[in-house]
């Protein structure tokens, strides 16, 4: 029997829901050890609110928010996010993972009981509660296993209350986004980012009063966290929760919630695989992928030095034009940043350096380009790519041995 166009969408969005919030453990493991909770997971909000709404103007698909829209994703803000990221993050601080695993893993039974005696949800059917008590005895054992791993091994009385209370606050969000469907001009998308960037403004101002930013830790700041952070920007923060109000829209809630299923053992996987498996994997193949990315990066710059063909060239320098050129023009340096990973540079003084050389000479080449126009052009390019060339082999030839 063929699977409908409907039920594809439904388990894409499943599967991306999945491995976007399983993988947030990751980042929290990582991102942690530089800031608070609630620093972390505000600036991941409102990182990834920006982001989703840059998006969205760049393909024509923004309008302006109304006062009622602002409002909206103020208060549902408090729920979805302040209560139910920040106050879990909280939390995770004094609790074990497995006791913090058993609690969230309450939110379908507590969810599917409250959304059928308050909100009109149904009567839950017996295969559900099946399903769902399955499903508990199975995070049952699996916290059971994981007891004595990865980190907090006592779990203190406040520590589970502010996990509680996070997985209450995604109840009463999820219900009442169900129960009283706010009706507005914007797209599920576009009311998305408002509510993220909201519910992560909410969260920093808790982490200010807290005294967090008093308390980041730069020194612990290296690329591994840089990558897990640039994650839950995206995923954990745009595409998790774009799906996530989807599969709200479309699919009875007790299938939206089966996330709090399969999330920790994604997270616990990806855990042992990235532990135990990658480091040693990359490691041993680190300056062969140096090697291989400089090379392709270079010979693309000798490749369009030699290049003839007139560029069509644009004077427009709005906003909407220049940022999708910068989007498109950093495409070599995401190639360029994976291979500082693997080099274990400093990220953040890398990227300091790199940004201020980046603004001084762009404004230089404008005022030179100009002048000489294109003469200049491909000697520069051709310049440029056999030097990444030659770092590639340094890189390699460093590893095998044959260079001190």
């Amino acid at each position: 029997m063929p699977i409908s166009q409907k039920s594809l969408h439904v388990m894409l969005h499943l599967f991306l829901v999945y491995i976007s919030w399983g993988s947030t453990y990751i980042g929290y493991k990582f991102s942690l050890g530089v800031a608070g909770p609630f620093l972390v997971g505000g600036s991941r909000m409102v990182i990834g609110g920006i982001l989703l709404a840059l998006f969205l103007m760049l393909t024509g698909r923004w309008i302006r928010p109304e006062r009622k829209d602002w409002i909206h994703a103020t208060w549902m803000g408090v729920f979805m996010v302040l209560l139910a990221s920040g106050f879990l993050a909280k939390g995770q601080e004094s609790v074990a993972s497995s006791t913090a695993a058993v609690i969230t893993g309450s939110t379908p039974i507590t969810m599917l009981v409250a959304g059928w005696l308050f909100a009109n949800e149904p009567r839950p059917r017996l295969l559900q509660w099946t399903g769902l008590a399955t499903g508990t005895c199975g995070l049952v054992l699996l916290a059971y296993s994981q007891q004595n791993v990865g980190g907090v091994q006592q779990s203190s009385i406040s520590g589970m209350i502010w996990v509680f209370t996070a997985t209450l606050g995604w109840v009463a969000g999820t219900l009442l986004t169900r129960r009283f469907p706010f009706k507005t001009r914007l797209s599920s998308l576009q009311s998305c980012a408002l509510l993220i960037f909201m519910g992560g403004l909410e969260c920093l101002v808790v982490a200010f009063l807290d005294g967090e930013h008093h308390a980041i830790r730069y020194e612990n700041i290296h690329w591994p966290m840089v990558v897990a952070f640039a994650w839950m920007c995206t995923g954990g923060s745009v595409i998790a929760y774009a799906c996530y109000f989807w599969l709200l829209e479309n699919v009875p809630i007790a299938t939206a919630i089966s996330y709090e299923y399969v999330v920790p053992v994604i997270g616990i996987f990806l855990g042992w695989l990235l532990g135990s498996r990658f480091a040693q994997y990359i490691t041993r193949y680190d300056h062969w992928i140096a090697f291989v990315l400089l090379g392709i990066i270079g010979s693309s710059m000798i490749k369009e030095s030699r290049e003839d063909e007139e560029e069509e060239v644009s004077a427009s320098f709005d906003v909407k034009t220049m940022l999708a050129l910068a989007v498109a023009t950093s495409i070599d340096a995401l190639a360029v940043g994976v291979t500082f990973a693997f080099l274990h540079v400093n990220i953040v003084w890398a990227v300091t350096f790199i940004g201020c050389t980046t603004f001084v000479l762009s404004a230089i080449g404008v005022k030179v380009g100009n002048v000489f126009g294109m003469k200049y052009k491909s000697r520069a390019e051709l310049a440029g790519g056999v030097i990444l060339i030659l770092m590639g082999v340094k890189i390699l030839l460093e590893h095998l041995g044959f260079l001190g």
